[in-house]
């Protein structure tokens, strides 16, 4: 724990910073335990509040990747973390039509029968026939 809390920076807004090795470009701090690299705000949760069930991630409430406060961290599910980001708008879902990206050949594959589909659809056949 204290060679742990020595990387720990504690900052105005709350935060405590882990001022050590970062893990590649995901910008999450990363701490050697018994020879394994683990996620540093990982550790931090599980020094304070316990285990971590299988298939949960440790989220942020702060939304700072370097910190370790145990009163930042919360645990939930993929589905839990990706919707805290859409909320706090650091994920932003694509314009439709970008969804669709008509014409496509998945769009034909839909029931899309437009000419521009009909003709990709056309294109792929006879690519598939020359072969």
């Amino acid at each position: 724990m204290e060679r742990f809390y020595s990387k720990v920076e504690k900052i105005e807004n709350g935060c405590w910073n882990w001022m050590s090795a970062l893990r590649g470009k995901s910008g999450y701090g990363a701490f050697k335990v018994n020879g394994k690299c683990v996620d540093a705000h990982r550790f931090s949760f599980m020094l304070n509040k316990g285990d971590i069930p299988n298939g949960l991630y440790v989220c942020h409430k702060c939304d700072n990747r370097k910190c370790v406060n145990p009163e930042h961290l919360f645990l939930g599910s993929a589905k839990d973390n990706h919707q805290d980001g859409m909320n706090k708008g650091r994920i932003v879902p694509p314009a439709n039509e970008q969804l669709k990206k008509h014409p496509s050949l998945g769009a034909y594959m839909r029931g899309c029968r437009c000419e521009e589909c009909r003709e990709l659809q056309r294109l792929r056949s006879v690519k598939y026939r020359t072969k």
